[in-house]
């Protein structure tokens, strides 16, 4: 039996910005320009690239500190990257589709999230009101009673005008028992207990819900008791008002945006072909289900080995070629092949909403996935029509993941087959000769270099 996903529903009960490793506050990088620290002829780094990349990655002990020779150490680690890419476009060497596949995700990945900029955080408007009722209770930590209750039960509920979690075990015999969590304010909620909680004043006893899970499962809840960490000083007070303003816009800006991608997606439905993806999720799972390391070696040769040409040339994928031509899904009446669902992995790899994918679960989670990816896909298609693929900042964002693989791979180039120590001294003497060879085209505004500071 064929199963049809709602996407302006489904979609949006698990709403997730794209990729794995991008929070809420990256949706502002893209209109913030940054201004240029540096530039190596017609590339540059900028003071927000700098800042980025040495407080997001982690610095060897040797440079990992704020002081002036421990910057310069990090910049030069840039302006080399820059160098050893201008080396890569002399020596005519060209991009596999794996790592083609990498930048062209990187650069749709910045542009939705611009567009969770433009369609959501730039539509905030602060509620003092509401600022003040988090900045009030967003160190609070409640003790809450639950109870998940299907469709059936529910309804008996609604019914039977039941007003406690006693009176639900009273009137329905076959519930479950009653569980007890401490909830704070960073912990996974749905978005409507966190509007309970956090946003409104809730009242302690009181039965909420019904809250839908899924549609087979819903919550009511009460609020048993809860303790508030009290911010005393001036400064506690100010930061806490600070930081629940900036709860506040992000949750809001989500909000906001989920109605715009809602709207976006309306109509559209995702129907899966039972058979073929039951043999698609039995060979994907054999890769997304093996062990962190031997995953990350799997990822790792798709973007560095040059004479891996695509992701379906990995060993693990092979079974996959069997099935490459065949329908897994029509989403909004466009048939995908197993083959045409790949090439859209390689851009945007799968994200999985529960994090902990087990075997037993793994064909569900994969289909949520799929949605995702699709959600994602409209977004994108939007953005581009939109000609935010020619914003400044995107092109930028897409030239800086050219010049990090391409300096990655003349490093490999480089010292291929040597020692360690073979090969630091032969890309120390490698990049020194560039720096000779360049250095009148790198600028270096040493104003803005000595006024940034690193955490």
């Amino acid at each position: 039996m064929r199963r049809a996903f709602s996407l302006s529903s489904i979609l949006l009960s698990y709403f997730i910005l794209s990729c794995a490793d991008h929070k809420v506050e990256n949706a502002k990088v893209a209109s913030t320009s940054g201004s240029v620290l540096t530039s190596i002829g017609n590339r540059v780094i900028t003071v927000n690239d700098y800042i980025k990349r040495c407080e997001y990655v982690p610095r060897p002990n040797y440079c990992k500190n704020n002081n002036y020779i421990h910057k310069k150490i990090a910049l030069n680690s840039l302006i080399a990257e820059k160098l050893l890419a201008l080396e890569f476009e002399k020596n005519n060497l060209n991009f596999t589709n794996a790592q083609n596949s990498l930048i062209i995700g990187r650069k749709e990945q910045s542009m939705r999230q611009v567009m969770l900029k433009v369609n959501g955080f730039d539509k905030v408007r602060l509620d003092s009101g509401a600022v003040d009722i988090i900045a009030k209770q967003n160190k609070r930590t409640y003790e809450v009673s639950f109870l998940i209750l299907n469709t059936l039960q529910k309804k008996q509920v609604s019914e039977n005008r039941i007003t406690s979690l006693d009176n639900i075990q009273d009137h329905l015999p076959d519930s479950p028992a009653v569980s007890t969590r401490s909830i704070g304010l960073n912990d996974e909620m749905p978005d409507e207990v966190k509007n309970i909680l956090f946003f409104s004043k809730p009242a302690k006893n009181f039965l909420y819900g019904p809250v839908s899970l899924s549609k087979e499962k819903h919550m009511f809840f009460e609020v048993s008791s809860w303790n508030t960490l009290v911010s005393v000083t001036d400064e506690q007070k100010k930061q806490a008002y600070l930081d629940a303003e900036k709860t506040y816009r992000e949750l809001t800006a989500l909000n906001i945006y989920k109605k715009y991608v809602s709207n976006l997606m309306s109509q559209k439905k995702l129907v899966f072909d039972p058979e073929i993806f039951q043999v698609f999720s039995d060979k994907v799972s054999n890769v997304y289900l093996i062990e962190k390391e031997k995953k990350e070696s799997v990822i790792q040769n798709t973007i560095w080995d040059e004479e891996i040409k695509t992701v379906d040339d990995i060993s693990s994928f092979n079974d996959l070629k069997m099935i490459r031509n065949e329908k897994l899904l029509i989403f909004d009446n466009e048939k995908f092949s197993v083959g045409n669902v790949l090439d859209l992995i390689k851009k945007h790899p799968l994200v999985f909403r529960n994090r902990n994918v087990s075997s037993k679960s793994f064909s569900n989670e994969l289909k949520y996935a799929l949605v995702d990816l699709f959600r994602d896909r409209e977004i994108t298609k939007k953005a581009y029509s939109l000609g935010y693929d020619k914003q400044r900042e995107i092109v930028n964002i897409e030239n800086k993941w050219k010049d990090f693989i391409s300096s990655s791979v003349m490093k490999n180039v480089l010292t291929n087959g040597l020692s360690d120590k073979e090969a630091f001294i032969k890309l120390s003497s490698k990049i020194d000769s560039l720096q000779k060879q360049h250095s009148s085209i790198i600028k270096i505004d040493t104003d803005k270099f000595e006024q940034i500071k690193l955490t």
